[in-house]
């Protein structure tokens, strides 16, 4: 919050709401989930023909059943499971395709399940083995990574709504009226707080500290009811300007 005009009845501050805040989280959140609804969300499905020519297999990426794209291989020779472990030592797994031209993956990441990966390779192996079979088609599916990217997508255009409905900030100390006037505007309008001039007692800055030992703050108002009324709803840094901000509401209120 920053003094934008003084006068001899008014004193006015502006500055960014939680919506603020709010609506940068909800960005965060709906770009990760679709883009993990899109990434990990498509189905990659092998499919294998003798009588094709001159490329007997191919791999489809479908989202929500639309190809996204098709990979031709003409000359798949083994499938085998890639391992891989994460931070926390979990291991996740991916079917990988040998080719003349070199290794393909199945899908673009990994997932949970040795099993149904083992399966899967298997049976492609268990394909190329047998020339009596004529086809082959096996398919992985990123339903849990739709739900995840779904999850995380609603939540984030959820979080942007709320943050776009409380984006603006304004407090109007006003001597004529003897009124504190918190108003904070949005997509849905304006909404407005009041509190008695004669209420506040203190003006002052108050601190947090994050698990990382850094310190935020905010101005808060000391009512005479012991009530704490922060101008914000968040700390941010900088306590030098929060120190001018509280100067100037305690010298406009003759604190």
């Amino acid at each position: 919050m920053h003094v934008t005009q003084r006068t001899d009845s008014q004193l006015i501050l502006q500055g960014k709401s939680m919506g603020f805040i709010l609506a940068l989280m909800g960005v965060v959140f709906a770009v990760v989930g679709l883009a993990a609804f899109v990434f990990l969300g498509q189905t990659a499905t092998l499919s294998c023909d003798r009588s094709w020519t001159p490329d007997p297999c191919r791999i489809d990426r479908t989202l929500l059943g639309v190809t996204l794209k098709t990979e031709s291989l003409n000359s798949l020779l083994q499938a085998y499971i890639n391992e891989s472990r994460d931070s926390d030592g979990d291991l996740t797994y991916q079917v990988v395709l040998v080719t003349l031209e070199g290794d393909v993956p199945l899908t673009s990441y990994t997932s949970s399940g040795y099993s149904k990966h083992l399966r899967i390779v298997n049976e492609i192996n268990a394909f190329l083995e047998n020339r009596e079979q004529r086809s082959l088609k096996v398919d992985e599916s990123g339903g849990l990574g739709m739900i995840f990217g779904g999850v995380f997508a609603v939540v984030g255009i959820g979080l942007l709504l709320a943050g776009l409905n409380t984006i603006g900030l304004t407090w109007v100390f006003d001597s004529s009226e003897g009124l504190a006037i918190k108003e904070r505007r949005g997509l849905g309008g304006t909404r407005q707080e009041t509190y008695p001039l004669s209420d506040i007692v203190r003006v002052y800055v108050d601190e947090s500290r994050d698990s990382d030992g850094d310190y935020t703050y905010r101005v808060e108002l000391g009512m005479a009811n012991g009530d704490v009324i922060p101008l914000t709803g968040f700390y941010s840094s900088g306590r030098s300007g929060k120190e001018d901000t509280a100067q100037a509401i305690r010298e406009f209120l003759g604190l």
